[in-house]
């Protein structure tokens, strides 16, 4: 009996044909994939993590971002100006250093304007311990989409053995958004442009 004979050229056009099918399902399916994947990323950057009253980010349950952002920012400023303005002899370096996570670098050149001047060696040296008071009230923010602008007044208590200055002032600044870095910098905002003013003794 004779064998049937195969059509050479046919088998590789048939098997070009399915190389190609295969390779443009590949092709489709990794665009389909990354399409998800920077659609989720997407959706990530557009929400965070849930506060509770206190304003402290709750991890695993989500948001809108829009929907609580000004609620975010007095939290985000609250906290800056907390590790930023209060500390003591014992744990200045470390107050300071999660301070420079909330802000660019005109918060990094009063840092180190203040660390060259001294006052931080004398902190340590002397004992001097500095806290901050901030009320709900004084924390003014303006504008509804970044870059936010905010005021802040606040008073500030620097005391050395038993004797105690308090001083009044403000600080401004603009608010942006950046990634979120839990639990350094857990809004995924950025202080800009801040600078304080007006720093007057209360007598």
């Amino acid at each position: 009996m004779e064998k049937p004979k195969i059509d050479i050229y046919k088998t590789l056009i048939v098997n070009r044909m399915v190389v190609w099918g295969l390779t443009i399902a590949f092709i489709v399916s990794s665009a389909i994939f990354a399409f998800s994947i920077n659609d989720l990323y997407s959706r990530q950057l557009n929400t965070v993590l849930v506060l509770d009253s206190g304003g402290e980010v709750i991890p695993m349950k989500w948001m809108q971002r829009d929907e609580n952002i000004k609620v975010e920012i007095k939290d985000h400023l609250e906290k800056f100006h907390t590790y930023y303005y209060q500390y003591d002899a014992f744990n200045v370096e470390k107050s300071l250093e999660k301070a420079l996570w909330f802000g660019d670098n005109s918060i990094e050149q009063l840092y180190i304007k203040r660390k060259n001047d001294g006052w931080y060696t004398k902190v340590s040296s002397y004992g001097i311990k500095q806290t901050i008071e901030i009320l709900p009230e004084n924390i003014e923010i303006e504008g509804n989409d970044e870059p936010y602008s905010f005021r802040v007044k606040a008073s500030l208590s620097i005391t050395q053995d038993d004797q105690t200055v308090r001083y009044s002032f403000e600080t401004t600044g603009l608010i942006i958004f950046v990634s979120r870095n839990y639990p350094l910098n857990p809004h995924g905002l950025l202080i800009t442009r801040f600078a304080e003013n007006n720093r007057n003794e209360i007598k």
